[in-house]
């Protein structure tokens, strides 16, 4: 949603946006959790979607003025593995090949086909994630009309829109190291390796990488936020925090206004976009959803939960692979198997005795985020249940989110860690831990810890997101319109929703 303000500012509409919380940003956002000077990102890190987007290059110079500027993190991911191992993805293309090379020298050509067969594809990708969706064929899942895609390239477009990526993997590569490291990226929204349609994201991200490396904003990624909210302003448009909207306010089956939590109304003349997963809607919307929309938002289904961990670090961890001391994101998930496994306990409601972890290491390429010498440490533990059900190990009893069942979750996942990186507890200055249950408490919209706005599986994604019968962001009520991660292209800090949805309202009351 906010992405899409200043376009409508600029074409001329008055606008207001309404946020619950103290400070913008949703899940982007940038706060001393830990210690003073020690500047974390509660949520999204990785920007390079909005880096490398159409909204980017058109506001860049007016948002540089407002202090807006992006590093490349050049050594952008890898995994590490028993032994001391280590494979990760940088900019340079043959160092690149030689590290596969040092798992597989058949790898190493298999690698080079993954590329080409990137940009094979990028245009058709490309163009189906700009594109508004279309909506879904009673008896199949389509991603829009496919007669312009060459009979070369569509058997390659085909496997990586529909396969999963234990499938395309281990057809593609031999060495499981190299298929564990791209599938990492699979876990960053809820595509494990048996998930039909998996093999999207990391087939983007990998190759993106490997040419761009990762982008974070300087000094924290609520540094964009702000800048985004200043633009807003000097548009014309207001920015209001600390109102929480209670309900739409219908009238002849048009969304004429909102009621906020304090009993103020404010009417809205033109249209109201939300930014809101298909539960809430329903409940701002009440019985004014149709019969169908209202099932829709009922079994909405969420992806798995999320815990965040903060550290303020004296000094970098020792990892024993020297490699992953220069990584940006360093993942833990050793296998294709360990990976299916982290997935499938959390969706049990199982805490897993090795979970996966997304260990980013932010302040190697800007130090602007903690003191002199000191360094932030950003863990992110993916498939973790918010209703716990049990505990692989037996030894977490306590099956809440109490504060003693962070900590010693927490400290299972220091343990994790320091298998590959001894003596990273001493390092610890400070640190910070965000549940399942704390994130949807910073964010309403990540329910259960979930980052994406529910899970992006095929039976939810393109046309079927959030409402099948009802794609380009247009909702069943006059005037409302929604964009968010529930809404196609899908979760991630990029720009595609609110330009979508931007698009339709103009195109419907320009």
């Amino acid at each position: 949603m906010r992405w899409v303000r200043p376009m409508l500012c600029m074409a001329g509409w008055r606008v207001l946006v309404l946020e619950r919380n103290e400070q913008p940003g949703g899940a982007i956002r940038t706060q001393e959790l830990t210690l003073p000077g020690f500047r974390h990102d509660i949520g999204a890190m990785n920007l390079g979607l909005f880096a490398g987007s159409p909204f980017w290059q058109e506001h860049r110079q007016a948002l540089e003025a407002k202090g807006v500027s992006f590093v490349a993190a050049d050594h952008s991911a890898g995994s590490v593995f028993p032994g001391g191992k280590f494979l990760g993805v940088t900019t340079d293309p043959e160092k690149n090949r030689r590290a596969i090379a040092g798992f597989s020298k058949a790898d190493a050509g298999a690698w080079e086909t993954w590329l080409s067969d990137f940009d094979t594809c990028a245009p058709h990708l490309f163009a189906l994630l700009g594109s508004r969706a279309a909506a879904a064929s009673p008896t199949a899942l389509r991603f829009g009309e496919d007669q312009d895609v060459p009979d070369a390239v569509a058997p390659i477009l085909r496997g990586i829109l529909a396969d999963s990526l234990r499938a395309n993997l281990t057809a593609r590569f031999e060495s499981p190291e190299l298929q564990a490291m791209i599938a990492a990226w699979g876990l960053h929204p809820d595509t494990a390796p048996d998930i039909a349609g998996g093999c999207t994201y990391p087939f983007l991200e990998t190759n993106i990488d490997a040419r761009q490396g990762i982008a974070i904003a300087r000094g924290g990624s609520g540094n964009l936020m702000m800048a985004l909210v200043a633009l807003i302003e000097e548009a014309g448009g207001e920015v209001r925090c600390n109102a929480t909207v209670e309900r739409l306010i219908i009238e002849n089956e048009r969304a004429v206004g909102v009621e906020l939590a304090n009993g103020e109304t404010l009417p809205a003349s033109r249209a109201i976009l939300a930014s809101v997963t298909p539960g809430a809607l329903l409940a701002l919307a009440g019985d004014h959803l149709p019969a169908a929309e209202t099932r829709r938002a009922q079994t909405w289904r969420h992806g798995p939960g999320t815990v965040m961990i903060h550290l303020a670090l004296s000094d970098l961890p020792d990892w024993r692979a020297q490699e992953a001391r220069k990584s940006f994101y360093v993942h833990i998930g050793p296998s294709l198997d360990d990976l299916a496994r982290a997935y499938q306990e959390g969706l049990a409601g199982i805490l897993s005795a090795e979970p996966f972890c997304v260990v980013a290491q932010p302040t190697i390429y800007d130090p602007s985020r903690a003191p002199k010498g000191k360094h932030v440490l950003w863990i992110m533990v993916r498939c973790v249940p918010a209703e716990i059900k049990g505990d692989a190990l037996g030894a977490i009893t306590d099956l809440t989110w109490s504060e003693a069942t962070k900590e010693a979750f927490a400290e299972r996942v220091l343990d994790l860690i320091e298998g590959y990186a001894p003596d990273l507890r001493n390092k610890i200055l400070g640190r910070a831990i965000h549940s399942p249950l704390d994130l949807e408490s910073l964010n309403p919209n990540l329910v259960g810890g979930d980052i994406n706005g529910g899970s992006s599986h095929l039976d939810q994604a393109y046309g079927q997101r959030p409402f099948p019968s009802y794609p380009h962001h247009r909702m069943p009520i006059k005037g409302l319109y929604m964009c968010g991660a529930s809404t196609w292209p899908g979760g991630g800090a990029g720009t595609g929703s609110g330009v979508l949805a931007a698009q339709s309202i103009l195109e419907d009351l320009a």
